[in-house]
């Protein structure tokens, strides 16, 4: 993962939380895993770690994916 973030030249904690997942945004990754692995209970203890209701995050999750379908239109 370093190897394919270091071109890209990302700022170190959001490098970090991608090659180490740890640092102020690992939660928000986890949680965007979470999403797209459709697991409903790791995106509601993710969501609460982070202080959102899952119910917000899942919609715009599916807003998110509504929209990246019409850029392959």
């Amino acid at each position: 993962m370093v190897e394919a973030i270091a071109p890209l030249r990302l700022p170190e904690p959001m490098a970090r939380a991608l090659s180490e997942r740890q640092g102020p945004y690992a939660p928000y990754l986890q949680l965007a895993v979470a999403c797209e692995r459709f697991d409903r209970q790791a995106v509601e203890r993710f969501a609460a770690n982070i202080g959102l209701p899952a119910e917000q995050v899942n919609l715009a999750h599916v807003n998110a994916l509504i929209w990246s379908a019409t850029l392959a239109q």
